[in-house]
């Protein structure tokens, strides 16, 4: 009987982190789906590649589902997460291929805080997406589908290098000590339809509209 080729590995978080510490770059040499099937912390981890053909189904009581914290290699934030993922203080130069299929329980998406070298904010997030402290200069392509619980789509507080606030937000937009300048096409607009203004505190170069 003809054996079926393999579509899916499944393997648990400590069996990803012995293959990467046996080989930091071994996810870019897959060639089929891997699923990673619970919480996986990977802080410190020398780790420099993520794939699109990893997908992290675990989550921990939290909903989330990985941690890169400090992995000063990885320069590519990609995968597939069934929960939040932080890659806060880390070496993530750009955003690829990351999808994101659900939140923590307080319903945040995903966390960029303190990524120096991550110039361009974009992705597709269902939730809040923490960018506070990064190097982004600018805002792509980015969609949030719906705030946090607290009413947050956004934080972008103390990017020193972001001068243009743009983009379509379900919540509010945290843009205090950053290096903004102007607006461009920036709207906040909750699920009731009402759009409302956020505010630029410690914006020394725009001035603030209201609180939020």
């Amino acid at each position: 009987m003809k054996q079926k080729p393999i579509t899916q590995l499944a393997i648990n978080s400590n069996e990803f982190r012995m293959a990467v510490e046996a080989d930091p770059a071994w996810a870019s040499m897959l060639t089929h789906p891997v699923e990673i099937t619970d919480f996986c912390d990977m802080t410190g981890s020398f780790i420099t590649h993520l794939s699109p053909l990893l997908h992290f189904t675990g989550r921990d009581e939290d909903g989330i589902c990985a941690r890169f914290w400090e992995c000063k290699s990885l320069k590519v934030a990609e995968g597939t997460f069934h929960g939040m993922v932080y890659f806060c203080d880390s070496g993530v130069q750009k955003i690829g291929d990351l999808k994101i299929t659900d939140t923590s329980a307080g319903g945040d998406a995903a966390s960029f805080y303190q990524c120096a070298d991550l110039k361009v904010a974009e992705g597709t997030f269902p939730g809040f997406i923490e960018f506070g402290g990064s190097g982004v200069e600018k805002i792509g392509n980015l969609v949030i589908t719906r705030p946090n619980t607290r009413g947050e789509a956004a934080s972008f507080a103390c990017c020193f290098s972001l001068k243009v606030a743009e983009g379509t937000y379900p919540g509010t937009v945290d843009f205090r000590y950053a290096a903004l300048e102007r607006s461009e096409n920036f709207h906040i607009i909750l699920p009731s339809g009402e759009e409302i203004v956020t505010e630029y505190t410690g914006c020394k170069k725009i001035e603030a509209l209201t609180l939020w």
